[in-house]
């Protein structure tokens, strides 16, 4: 995991600011979340002092003593010069995306009286329009947390009713949650030898698929009563796998790897097929780390990777030996940009009706582009405020009608941006350690589910309570404007330091660590790494479409996502 922050003492001053208008807005709220800060600020002050202190070493060890202290005050003014223009970029940048108009208003009270005196042809429209309301999305804030898992909580995915949540998790376990009651339904061990990177319920909730670090594609068949009946091994890659997608009614399954492959298996008949090797125009393979299927054309599936290109293919063109894209988007200052080998794609999810497509990009903004207008490949929509550089970030829509853009961001943050204005709606604390990974909508009802660097899945509610303070808004804004302003330096002034993010990625390391061991040096093999054999039914069957053998018996150790 890449971090990166600010050399400045400016940025001490802003965390402070930061964290006390958090604590004025927590301290007129209802939510039941706390988040200590305290030993984040010391870690990042005690690293800042240790910068300070090198870079004093550093300059007393290259220079005559006779001059040190010349250099050393045009050193300090130039540092001061390079931190003022910085800051006042970020100042800049800052009061142009708080200054973007709010959305039009979609739930009102004559809509509301008019609708519900014919509810049986209007609930859907009454319950979309209240979905998207900008004061549901507004109040949305962390309800409550579901724990159970003993690592960082890598992937989420709802039911189709919307009843129960999957969730996957660096413990090597599935854990299927009544979310609506706060209780586990099951919790079962995947087979899979390092982090689970995404799961997913197949029609029936009774198949879910899941994916890992470990190259594997497996499927786990639950009993009626809950209980796990077998899992088995679906596909191999040569590389990690983060991201899956459904289509065939659900039944069939694509999934995406770092060796650059997707693979197809059809879980009826257990047959794997190599769909494609994605190449950039060098003949480069290109890792990949996302895979979503237009929900209005099941045969067309769009990728984002290690480039800074978006790619959409259809599954039908894929047959022939040069297989090609749709349609490829890249914002124009991204494609012969000098920094675009490091502004790659994180995620790209399609909107509801696949009219649109939204990428997430590392240490840059998140963009929209228009399915349409495939001769324009340009972004319409750009959408700032947030940090995307420490892990591989998700993004998605939010709303019946994909009305919003969702995002976690590095400082622990969600954000919730108006799709049509590219104005903040919200942003509301949403992990404890830092980072914010996955965001999962619920299909029918304005609740979101998110999971980060933390133990535990969150759900959010839009119940925060109404605020009488007549400076709250102005209390939130600084909030807000603080908070974007932050993220905007650190973007603007990298560096390489170690930070509070990065010694707990750490930390998890090692936690991860002892964990697998205890697991598999513990009583017989019955831990999540031991994968769930039971009887020996727990056989790699299926399709190995690797070359790559499967020795169950590789030490290797699952770490924190990356």
């Amino acid at each position: 995991a890449q971090k990166k922050g600010v050399d400045s003492d400016s940025l001490d001053s802003d965390d402070d600011d930061v964290i006390n208008l958090q604590d004025q807005l927590s301290s007129g709220s209802s939510s039941t979340v706390e988040f200590d800060v305290e030993a984040r600020d010391d870690l990042e002050q005690e690293g800042q002092e240790q910068r300070d202190r090198t870079r004093r070493i550093l300059t007393l060890g290259l220079t005559d003593s006779t001059d040190s202290d010349d250099d050393d005050d045009e050193n300090e003014g130039r540092l001061m010069q390079e931190d003022s223009q910085v800051e006042a970029q970020a100042e800049q940048d800052t009061d142009r995306i708080l200054g973007k108009p709010n959305p039009s208003p979609t739930f009102n009270l004559r809509n509301y009286i008019q609708i519900h005196s014919d509810v049986n042809s209007k609930r859907r429209k009454l319950q979309n329009s209240f979905y998207a309301s900008i004061p549901v999305v507004q109040r949305l804030n962390v309800n409550y947390k579901l724990e159970g898992h003993e690592g960082c909580v890598n992937s989420l995915h709802f039911n189709s009713s919307g009843s129960k949540i999957a969730s996957g998790s660096d413990d090597l376990m599935i854990i299927i949650w009544d979310w609506a009651n706060n209780k586990k339904i099951t919790t079962f061990p995947t087979g899979h030898r390092e982090n689970v990177f995404q799961s997913k319920f197949l029609p029936g909730d009774l198949l879910i698929t899941s994916c890992s670090r470990d190259g594997q594609v497996r499927l786990a068949e639950l009993c009626p009563a809950g209980s796990l009946r077998e899992t088995r091994k679906l596909a191999q890659h040569r590389q990690a796998v983060h991201k899956l997608a459904l289509v065939e009614n659900n039944y069939v399954v694509l999934s995406a790897g770092e060796d650059a492959q997707i693979l197809m298996v059809d879980t009826r008949e257990q047959k794997t097929d190599k769909l494609l090797l994605l190449k950039n125009d060098k003949d480069k393979k290109i890792p990949i780390y996302s895979i979503h299927t237009n929900p209005a054309n099941q045969n067309q599936f769009c990728t984002a990777g290690r480039e800074p290109y978006i790619r959409v293919f259809d599954r039908r063109n894929l047959s022939t030996s040069d297989p090609q894209e749709v349609v490829k988007f890249c914002p124009v200052s991204l494609r012969n940009n000098t920094n675009s080998q490091r502004a790659y794609v994180t995620c790209a999810v399609f909107s509801y009706d696949g009219s649109e497509v939204l990428g997430s990009y590392s240490d840059e903004d998140i963009y929209l582009f228009n399915m349409g207008d495939t001769q324009n490949t340009e972004h319409s929509k750009q959408y700032s405020g947030h940090k995307n550089s420490a892990t591989v970030k998700g993004v998605n829509f939010f709303g019946p009608h994909s009305e919003y853009v969702v995002s976690g961001s590095d400082c622990g943050n969600v954000f919730f941006w108006s799709k049509d204005t590219e104005s903040i709606v919200n942003i509301s604390k949403g992990d404890e350690n830092g980072v914010v990974n996955v965001l999962e909508p619920h299909p029918t009802m304005p609740i979101l589910a998110t999971s980060g660097l933390d133990e535990e899945v969150k759900i959010w509610f839009p119940n925060l309570p109404i605020n009488d303070d007549e400076n709250y808004d102005e209390t939130k804004r600084n909030y807000m404007k603080k908070t974007i302003k932050k993220n905007l330096m650190d973007r603007l002034q990298p560096t390489d330091d170690a930070d509070s993010i990065y010694g707990h990625l750490l930390y998890q390391l090692w936690t991860n660590l002892r964990r697998v061991d205890q697991r598999r040096t513990g009583a017989g093999g019955e831990g999540g790494a031991a994968g769930g054999a039971r009887g020996g039914r727990d056989a790699d069957r299926g399709g190995d479409s690797s070359d790559q053998d499967d020795d169950d018996d590789d030490p290797r150790p699952q770490c924190a996502q990356s």
